[in-house]
This record gives structure tokens, sequence and C-alpha cells, in this order.
């Protein structure tokens, strides 16, 4: 399967949606018709994961799309992406250059 080649959660149109595609690829994950909110539903329960306690479910991923390799290496996707980010994310002077850094602002 192509990198990112899957439907995104958000692209279902509803619950039913999302359960009927599980179904029909024999994908066996539990999903509510609702999310339950307050302090006595499941997610904002504490756990306990190797030994300590969390005090909910609830995770932020700081970075979305940074995957590895089992050796720790970033992945080819993680390059191209870095690679990607950087060409769209620099700022350049108007002729397209990039900015001169002052040797103050250099580490």
């Amino acid at each position: 399967m192509k990198f990112g080649a899957y439907p995104k959660v958000g692209s279902f149109d509803g619950v039913a949606a999302f359960k009927r595609y599980l179904a029909d690829n024999a994908i066996d994950i539990p999903c509510d018709d609702i999310v339950a909110t307050g302090p006595g539903t499941p997610l904002a329960q504490p756990i306990e994961v190797l030994g300590r306690t969390i005090p909910n479910r609830f995770c932020v991923q700081p970075m979305e799309g940074w995957d590895g390799l089992a050796d720790g290496n970033p992945s080819d996707n993680t390059i191209r992406r870095c690679i990607s980010f950087a060409r769209v994310s620099i700022p350049r002077e108007r002729d397209g250059r990039l900015p001169s850094v002052p040797a103050k602002a250099r580490s």
C-alpha cells in the first residue's frame, strides 16, 4: 500500500460509514456510536501503563508524520517531509535568496 493511501477518519460520512469500512476490511477495532463526555466517561479515567498512572486517556502528538525505522533513524518519508517543509517554511528575500543570518544569531 502506498504511504498515506488509506482513508482518513475525517473523510467518513459519520460513524456508520466508519464502522462499515472497518467491517468491509475485517478490521477488528471497537467503535462507539457516540463520544461520551464528562468526568465519569472512559476517556477521563486514569490508566496504568508500565507501572505509571496516567490521569486520563488523552494523548497529544506534538508532531504528526514523524515516523522512524526500527534502529531509530528517520524513514525516507520523514526525510522527504522535512525537506519539503524546509522548502516552503524558510522565509526568503524577494528575489528568492535565503536571508543572511547575523553573526550574533549563529550558534
